[in-house]
């Protein structure tokens, strides 16, 4: 033991004459001071901006064009819709082909059936849905006041009503011609421009999506997932105070590249 010791301290001897011999093991490589040293990042956040902008506008580009594609495929599930005359609130005036209304500003003397609406200015489509894939078109015009989408068939028909998701309304709307909003829980308010002239709906039962768009620019508006579990009906709702309203119409459904008013 006392020999190991003895050959250990011998070696720290040895090295220690060996760093005399080399000075520079001694000591710790000379450091600068950067604590006072500022890099200025202005050019940097520039051309990040820059570059960022220019993926705003090629994603914006690239939506545009997935959306056009998207509405030509749901355009060819277009349905022939028609106003339901049992359901319709005794405000609104139906065509007789059933494919236009206005609110009349004077109450009508109709039936009080348990399908028609009798307080709010509501009418149902006469084609319902419980499976598949149906799209439709409606002009909305420079009216002010309306909800378009679809409802369960079990909606409450009397009295107040509220135009939810949870009360069964999945719809677009224009309210008071002040915003435009969706019937979630709460409402959803959205921005759009231009101003919507005629509005495409697209629903699939089974995947429980309601989709709306812009027919006029080809641009998606807003699309509903949920789960559906009875028959839904096309929804219509259009608002005058003490006033004939010019009409709402059912449009027949036209290719994306030629749409014209109806």
């Amino acid at each position: 033991m006392i020999q190991e010791r003895l050959k250990k301290v011998d070696d720290i001897k040895q090295s220690i004459e060996l760093n005399k011999n080399f000075p520079s093991l001694m000591s710790h490589p000379h450091t600068k001071d950067w604590s006072e040293t500022c890099v200025y990042a202005d050019p940097c956040v520039g051309t990040t901006r820059r570059a960022v902008l220019k993926l705003e506008e090629t994603l914006t580009e690239q939506l545009e064009k997935l959306a056009e594609k998207e509405l030509k495929r749901v355009q060819k599930y277009s349905v022939d819709i028609t106003f339901d005359p049992d359901t319709a609130n005794p405000w609104l005036q139906l065509s007789e082909d059933g494919r236009q209304m206005r609110h009349l500003g004077a109450w009508q003397d109709l039936p009080d059936t348990p399908e028609r609406f009798d307080t709010v200015v509501i009418v149902l489509g006469r084609e319902g849905l419980s499976s598949g894939r149906r799209y439709w078109e409606v002009q909305v015009g420079e009216k002010d006041d309306w909800y378009i989408g679809v409802a369960r068939a079990s909606v409450n028909r009397k009295g107040r009503i509220s135009v939810s998701t949870s009360h069964g309304y999945w719809a677009l709307a224009m309210k008071k011609g002040q915003e435009y909003r969706v019937s979630s829980s709460p409402p959803l308010l959205l921005s759009i421009e231009p101003k919507l002239k005629r509005v495409g709906i697209y629903v699939d039962y089974e995947e429980g999506q309601v989709s709306f768009y812009n027919v006029h620019n080809k641009s998606h508006i807003y699309t509903f997932m949920d789960t559906f579990k009875e028959k839904l009906f096309p929804f219509f709702y259009l608002y005058c105070c003490d006033k004939a309203s010019d009409t709402l119409m059912i449009c027949p459904v036209q290719e994306t590249s030629h749409t014209k008013q109806c």
